[in-house]
């Protein structure tokens, strides 16, 4: 293999994530990985000075076709070009990686790149005169894929989304109260900005009542008010940037288990508190009261990739 391209956008940036601590904003981007330890990171226009800012260890370039439809095309319009200056051109043996990858049980042809745009697919054909291979596996498989292994770090940046989630839920369970609509409960959550991997899940009904928990948060003027007795479905996004393959269970590092214990002092000070109640709030008075945890003072490496 001579170069091996690796696909993102908002949804599905996971790969490029891990590979290069770059995330596209608004926009599609690529990552190129060549001979001579090539590296190159194309981008559209927002994404350029987003790149640039970030500090990766990598050469930018520009493709317009990247951006958002409605803004300007007039210095590098065409894909075909950025590629082709980057390197890629006839002969060359390309492999992609999208967001997913088949099977030979659910194809007759499993190196043909399934889940990536059907233009990179046909851009890369154009310039090398060949079908590029889908390499999807070599990242995502789950036992052999490179983002199947944990390191010291990415579990302390994991031990630190796990917790601003399950905070976040615990806050909506202790603070919801009957009356309360779907989105006074969701404002319960204290969501601070993180990058989310999906939108957050609030969803009621009535005890046996089918919750469809795909949904997002009814408009206003239909929000469900939550009665006594009902059902619920909480969710709130986990910390992107990982395959959802359930794994063994691994031992806690040194460099995350002062954190964790940190994490359990805050929350539960002795036997005492554990065994009291809190007091219910009064009406109106609608703060958290959720996890008492601060982690703010734990560094959050990023989690070190190929580059």
């Amino acid at each position: 293999m001579d170069w091996v391209v690796i696909y993102g956008d908002r949804e599905h940036s996971a790969n490029l994530l891990f590979l290069a601590g770059f995330d596209p904003r608004f926009e599609e981007a690529l990552l190129l990985l060549g001979p001579g330890d090539r590296r190159v990171l194309v981008v559209g226009n927002e994404g350029l000075g987003y790149a640039e800012l970030a500090g990766l260890p990598v050469d930018v370039a520009l493709a317009q076709s990247l951006s958002l439809m409605g803004q300007p095309r007039d210095r590098s319009p065409r894909l075909q070009d950025a590629l082709r200056a980057a390197g890629i051109g006839a002969g060359a043996r390309v492999g992609v990686v999208g967001w997913k990858y088949l099977e030979p049980a659910e194809t007759d042809q499993p190196v043909v790149p399934a889940f990536v745009p059907a233009f990179l697919v046909d851009v890369l054909r154009r310039l090398t005169g060949g079908d590029p291979v889908d390499v999807t596996a070599e990242l995502m498989h789950p036992a052999r894929g490179l983002r199947a292994r944990n390191s010291a770090a990415q579990i302390a940046v994991f031990e630190w989304g796990a917790v601003r989630a399950s905070s976040a839920v615990l806050r909506v369970v202790r603070g919801t109260e009957p009356g309360m609509t779907e989105h006074e409960a969701a404002g319960l959550m204290g969501y601070q900005g993180e990058p989310a991997s999906m939108h957050p899940i609030v969803a009621s009904g009535a005890r046996g009542e089918a919750i469809n928990g795909l949904r997002s948060l009814r408009a206003p003027d239909r929000a469900r008010r939550w009665g006594v007795g009902g059902d619920r479905l909480l969710g709130f996004p986990r910390v992107p940037g990982r395959p959802r393959h359930r794994r063994p269970r691994r031992e806690v590092p040194d460099s995350v288990r002062p954190a964790l214990l940190r994490r359990h002092r805050d929350v539960v000070r002795d036997d005492g508190d554990r065994r009291r109640r809190r007091p219910s709030p009064r009406r109106g008075d609608r703060r958290p009261r959720g996890c008492r945890c601060d982690l703010s003072s734990v560094a959050q490496p990023r989690p070190p990739g190929l580059l």
